[in-house]
């Protein structure tokens, strides 16, 4: 899911890390708030860093290049006892609407190229619009089947 504000973007060098009480993590500055379920961890940062350098190699092995500028990772989790993470980033754009509809179409097939280069089949949905507490957020649905 990738996400802008219809009246303000995100700079990434203002961000804030976000705060975490309890099993509750909150960025003020994003404007979102995620229970951590149980059965998840935080990631520290080394985890972090061996998740980007993951899905970086999985990028390169799909003949992909992957450019982390601007790119501010707030939060991992890992699942116990399973190869399952979840990560929010914010990436600092500047474009104009059909710059952004094209962004959002080359990550979606970046994903697609990832999974089929590790002999999945994946399927995806087309592109829509929703919006959540006033973010609009550009949303696809991949669905994958083994090859």
């Amino acid at each position: 899911m990738v996400g802008c504000g219809e009246e303000e973007q995100i700079h990434v060098d203002r961000d804030q890390e976000g705060e975490l009480s309890g099993n509750t993590y909150h960025n003020k500055r994003v404007g979102w708030t995620i229970k951590i379920p149980d059965g998840w961890d935080i990631a520290s940062k080394e985890e972090e860093t061996e998740f980007v350098s993951s899905g970086s190699n999985l990028a390169a092995g799909a003949g992909l290049g992957v450019n982390w500028q601007g790119t501010k990772i707030l939060l991992t989790l890992e699942k116990n006892d399973s190869p399952d993470s979840f990560a929010s980033v914010t990436q600092s754009t500047v474009v104009d609407e059909d710059d952004w509809i094209r962004y959002v179409g080359t990550q979606k097939q970046g994903g697609l190229s990832i999974y089929r280069a590790q002999g999945m089949i994946p399927e995806a949905s087309d592109i829509r619009r929703e919006t959540i507490d006033g973010v609009v957020f550009d949303v696809y649905d991949i669905s994958l089947n083994s090859g």
